[in-house]
């Protein structure tokens, strides 16, 4: 009855592990489409898999020889060796994600719960110790009548270790896992290798020290069997020392990486609202250098009107000499009165201002510029926010341009911006010329600043990205030999 009773606590205990599994993974590695059901095979594969070592008469007869008795704690390394190899391979097929990511969920996992393990198993040692020398030193005194009831007590204690023993490891695994589950949360979806191998470090040490203590914990030698307690007590206190230091460092450091995740996308912000900052300073110089710049010609026609009349009086006495100072001095006024000619009207003054200040910029560097964006009124999209995407695109359009003809000294630099409405959507289309290659920063699909100055530069596509975020859209990029190409699709 106590063998059947110890077989069902087994299956539960490998019942609560597997469902722990899952939890612990189910928010980083979905299930693909044709495994509807990969967590429940997920969970099953374990228990099946523990069940199948621990029990299967084949299995124990393979591993601890033809009597079946451990002889060795070190035998036991095979199960777990296997155990996790095949949850690994299960992983890798049922699901999706990162491989990389996947592999070390499942290792992190492994070496917590080995841990919770032995830190379970070292405190109840204690405890199981110190209740067979008290049982003893009853059936020595008396107290105890008969050597079958000190049988009896003994097997109650070891039915009460083995279900104090999975209880509290189930328990403590539960809460480790929950706390490193909630730190991995903040990052999930960031991790670069780097990343990885950095919160991978722990767990591989802690799977190290599990396997470590698993070959030594204990051994039988000429009849006897020699434990890693018995003869060395202050391993009581050591071993759980190691193991809890492990367990600390395992979710301290997602806890340190959570943390270092924050205050990088913490300064990100603050980077764009600075940019967002600088363009609203800059589309108000644009406004008052515009308002100026006609107050100014205003003031300055009644000066134009006498000048030209007086050039005209001395055209008629002198019969004609200063008709050249006439031409230059009216071809003086055109060039000025183009400075304020708006040659884009979009139907919005923040966008005209924004596309007619690039288009000054792109014709005094000698960059051909066309553009047929019109602001779309019926939708639900801000000036400013376009205006901050315009400005972005434009200006690395420009600087792309710009380094194109310092590089190759070709006069054949361009940008076309296209803009078109579908439905809902509003989709806009930067394409420029540049020249060199385009890296992007690991697996993350953002493009590697090519400046000194990482920190500060790199942020014009973020910019345009976090807009286009804003409005449910979407940013693409794609290049054609020496074409860049930049779409933005935003949701009106």
């Amino acid at each position: 009855m106590v063998e059947i009773i110890n077989r069902v606590i087994e299956i539960v205990e490998y019942s609560i592990e597997g469902l722990l599994l899952y939890y612990y993974m189910k928010d980083y590695v979905l299930s693909k489409k044709m495994w509807k059901y990969a967590h429940i095979v997920l969970i099953l594969q374990y228990m099946g898999i523990q069940v199948f070592l621990h029990s299967a008469s084949s299995v124990r007869r393979l591993l601890y020889g033809k009597d079946m008795i451990i002889e060795s704690s070190r035998q036991s390394i095979i199960v777990l060796a296997v155990s996790l190899f095949f949850t690994l391979i299960f992983t890798l097929v049922l699901t999706k994600g990162r491989n990389l990511v996947k592999m070390y969920l499942v290792l992190t996992f492994y070496s917590i719960m080995e841990l919770c393990r032995f830190i379970i198993y070292s405190i109840m040692i204690i405890v199981t110790d110190r209740w067979v020398h008290l049982a003893v030193f009853l059936f020595e005194r008396k107290f105890i009548k008969n050597f079958a009831s000190l049988q009896r007590l003994l097997e109650i204690n070891q039915f009460l270790f083995n279900n104090m023993f999975s209880i509290g490891m189930c328990l403590l695994l539960w809460f480790i896992l929950k706390r490193h589950k909630y730190y991995l949360s903040y990052i999930k979806n960031q991790l670069a290798n780097q990343e990885l191998l950095f919160l991978s470090i722990p767990s591989l040490v802690g799977l190290i020290l599990a396997i470590l203590l698993r070959s030594i914990l204990f051994i039988k030698r000429d009849g006897k069997m020699y434990d890693l307690y018995s003869n060395n007590a202050q391993m009581y206190f050591i071993v759980p020392a190691i193991i809890l230091l492990c367990l600390i460092s395992i979710v301290l450091s997602s806890k340190v990486l959570k943390e270092l995740v924050e205050y990088h996308e913490e300064k990100k912000l603050r980077m764009i609202y600075e940019n967002q900052m600088s363009d609203m300073k800059k589309h108000i110089e644009d406004m008052e250098q515009l308002y100026d710049g006609i107050r100014g010609m205003k003031h300055d026609l009644k000066n134009y009107t006498f000048e030209i009349e007086a050039l005209l009086s001395l055209e008629k006495e002198d019969h004609g000499e200063y008709q050249s100072e006439i031409n230059q001095y009216l071809q003086g006024i055109y060039t000025s009165l183009d400075k304020f000619d708006m040659k884009y009207k979009t139907g919005n003054p923040i966008i005209d201002v924004v596309l007619n200040r690039k288009y000054q910029q792109a014709k005094e560097n000698e960059i051909t510029f066309t553009s047929n964006l019109i602001y779309p009124k019926n939708l639900n999209i801000s000036a400013f926010d376009l205006s901050i995407i315009l400005n972005n695109a434009l200006d690395n359009a420009l600087e792309a341009c710009m380094n194109r003809r310092l590089r190759i000294d070709k006069n054949d630099t361009f940008i076309t911006l296209n803009a078109y409405q579908k439905g809902k959507m509003f989709f806009i289309e930067v394409n420029n010329n540049f020249h060199g290659s385009i890296k992007y920063q690991d697996h993350k699909k953002e493009l590697a600043t090519t400046k000194t100055d990482q920190g500060i530069h790199g942020m014009g596509i973020k910019n345009i990205r976090n807009c286009a975020d804003k409005y449910f859209g979407e940013l693409l990029i794609e290049v054609k030999e020496d074409v860049f190409q930049l779409t933005i699709m935003l949701q009106g």
